[in-house]
């Protein structure tokens, strides 16, 4: 072995160099420690695509048109795919023709009730429709005077029966076998069902005056 700057030559051992870092000679046994690895090793890219933001994607996407639109941009709207035609299902005009029919028919309840003009004076009687196909349901209001019973029936030439209780009538139909009183001026009950015989019909209201009830007002009422 000869000496030399940094050791003797042909020496298998480590020559130290000024700035104290170890560098291998030749014939170094094996690999140094300041290049091995003691850690994981983290890599910026990697073979896994990035997460796709689907929500973003479909918002740039459409901004992306709507821009290429604006500006008459041909050659980006020539690849965008078909718009799909939204077809009027027909079903919804049916829909609305038959509820035109049924309310014009008066198959269908009026909403927030009958209107009728209350008068605290002078009995009154009103009808969610006054011309109805037999069987059909007919709502009804009545305005009158606080304080008396009240019967209201349907052909009826007469109620009998002692004031607060049930009331019959020898003809025609009782709507309100019990009595009611008004409320402020006004009262209301169950819908009733059209006579099933075709033809005019009249709805009178009666009025108990002590000892018995007495017709204080009707309307017409036409089945067909």
């Amino acid at each position: 072995m000869a000496p030399t700057r940094w050791g003797w030559a042909g020496a298998t051992s480590v020559a130290r160099v000024p700035d104290g870092v170890f560098r291998p000679r030749r014939g170094w046994p094996c690999t140094p420690a300041w290049i091995r690895h003691t850690g994981r090793v983290s890599f910026l890219f990697s073979a896994r695509p990035p997460r796709r933001d689907k929500d973003l994607a479909d918002a740039n996407e459409r901004t992306r048109r709507a821009l290429a639109r604006d500006i008459n941009d041909e050659q980006s709207l020539v690849f965008d795919p078909p718009q799909r035609r939204r077809r009027s299902g027909m079903w919804m005009v049916w829909a609305v023709i038959a509820f035109m029919v049924a309310g014009a028919l008066g198959l269908l309840p009026r909403v927030g009730g009958v209107p009728i003009e209350v008068s605290c004076t002078t009995p009154g009687i009103a009808l969610s429709a006054y011309e109805v196909p037999t069987g059909s349901t007919v709502q009804w209001k009545v305005t009158g005077p606080d304080g008396p019973l009240y019967v209201l029936a349907v052909d009826a030439a007469g109620v009998t029966g002692i004031p607060g209780g049930t009331v019959q009538s020898e003809t025609g139909t009782v709507v309100t076998p019990r009595p009611f009183r008004m409320a402020s001026c006004a009262g209301d009950g169950p819908a009733f069902a059209a006579p099933s015989t075709a033809g005019q019909h009249l709805v009178r209201l009666f009025r108990s005056d002590g000892t018995g009830y007495m017709q204080v007002a009707q309307v017409a009422l036409a089945v067909r």
